[in-house]
């Protein structure tokens, strides 16, 4: 079979796999299982957060490729200017998804403007004690540069994870390219990525219970949920690693990295209607075309 037609396909039903993963947990308040990614998702909020990481892990991968970095060989393109317009596209609906108002958003923005009980204090409180005062002064009146410090951190933190995102298949390729004994067969490197996967998230689990003394979120009925969470990532990996050898990082990377975003709006608009409003749905579709042009024109650069 042609290998540019198994490596679309590979590329296609990987982007499925992406997009859906995240169904089976949709109900359930437990993020993503990422180290980084509650932090940041909790201190810049999931749009910009996602732009942010998302879109360095599109530009790492993209340039890694592109231009050799870290000892690889560069993957040129047939079309380079199609490729880079098509980049852009890809990289400019990411910036528009950020301003799409998701229910379960609106739901926390409201459910955060709450007051929790034990910050009400009542007048008499605050004439009878000082200290009720100092704490309400406290927590009323951040210095902006505290607030501002802590925001460029975790920028700098979601800009980290995505440039580790972004260089996840660097070390396969740089075997690959340099090594005259190496497997040429991009799925045996599929098992060892994944032992690493467990391993890490094993060491983080471990430390996390041990963090929370017997405090840890583990309920029963997230279990088969969180499985099924983890063959689609499977599933979605494993085809990733094949539509990248067929068709080149420069092609598979940023389709891969911007599709499966795109399938899973298109699930919360079409099947969960979790996205709703003229203005919203405008701004839905608008993002989705322009990122369906770019991966069009991704795709058609290398033909």
């Amino acid at each position: 079979m042609n290998e540019t037609l198994v490596g679309f396909t590979s590329c296609i039903i990987s982007c499925i796999a992406f997009g859906f993963m995240f169904a089976p947990l949709r109900n359930f308040d437990c993020k993503d299982g990422n180290i980084a990614s509650v932090p940041i998702i909790n201190h810049l909020g999931i749009g910009v957060g996602m732009l942010v990481w998302s879109s360095v892990q599109v530009l790492i991968g993209w340039g890694v490729a592109r231009f050799g970095f870290f000892g690889t060989r560069p993957q040129s393109v047939y079309n380079n200017t199609m490729n880079v317009v098509g980049l852009f596209f890809v990289l400019l609906s990411g910036f528009m998804f950020v301003f799409v108002k998701h229910k379960n958003q609106q739901r926390h923005s409201v459910d955060n403007s709450s007051v929790p009980e034990s910050d009400v204090i009542s007048m008499q409180q605050i004439e009878d004690n000082s200290a009720a005062r100092k704490r309400i002064d406290h927590n009323a009146y951040k210095p902006t540069s505290h607030i501002t410090k802590k925001k460029i951190g975790y920028l700098g933190l979601a800009v980290f994870l995505g440039i580790l995102h972004g260089l996840m298949m660097t070390p396969i390729v740089y075997i690959q390219d340099t090594d005259p004994k190496a497997s040429p067969s991009v799925l045996d490197y599929v098992f060892p990525h994944f032992c690493a996967v467990f391993f890490c998230s094993t060491i983080y689990f471990i430390g996390y219970c041990i963090w929370m003394r017997g405090r840890t979120h583990a309920p029963a009925e997230l279990i088969l949920p969180s499985a099924a969470y983890g063959v689609l990532w499977c599933i979605g990996m494993t085809l990733w690693f094949v539509s990248n050898r067929m068709l080149s990082q420069t092609v598979s990377f940023p389709i891969t990295t911007r599709l499966p975003s795109t399938i899973g709006v298109l699930a919360d608009v079409l099947l969960f209607k979790d996205v709703k409003g003229k203005k919203n749905l405008t701004v839905t579709f608008s993002a989705v075309a322009i990122g369906l042009i770019g991966v069009l024109l991704i795709a058609f650069s290398n033909q």
